[in-house]
């Protein structure tokens, strides 16, 4: 079983996910026994990614040496923020600008980004 998990995590890995395989061995929802990678990320993207992720963010990431780091890397968003409406109006569906700013995770570390071109079905409207 042990193999199996840190071959999992390695398939993973090469998809972008970094999960511990302690943490992953000891998850019982959903059920990761026998699957392969793709089938084990369909699953976990329905999970949230503090309870196995692993550190795909590097330390100071956002500092003035470290501004950008390389993926392949999944992150999760924990919030969205438009900087072109105020807090009360961050709702509107108005003519303005969509600026989103945001707090994402590896499960691990929180980083800062900002949507500089738009992503389809990312919106204020995204659960996180």
């Amino acid at each position: 079983m042990v193999a199996d998990v840190e071959a999992l995590t390695e398939g993973l890995a090469k998809l972008g996910l970094h999960a511990s395989h302690t943490k992953l061995s000891q998850m019982t929802e959903p059920s990761l026994e026998g699957v392969n990678a793709d089938k084990a990320l369909s699953l976990l993207l329905n999970v949230d990614l503090r309870k196995f992720g692993e550190g795909a963010i590097p330390e100071g990431l956002g500092k003035a040496d470290k501004t950008v780091f390389q993926g392949p890397a999944l992150l999760q968003v924990c919030k969205s923020v438009n900087c072109c409406e105020p807090s009360y109006n961050q709702h509107s569906q108005g003519g303005r600008a969509k600026l989103l700013m945001l707090t994402l995770t590896d499960g691990t570390r929180e980083c800062t980004a900002v949507e500089l071109r738009p992503v389809p079905g990312l919106s204020l409207d995204t659960p996180p």
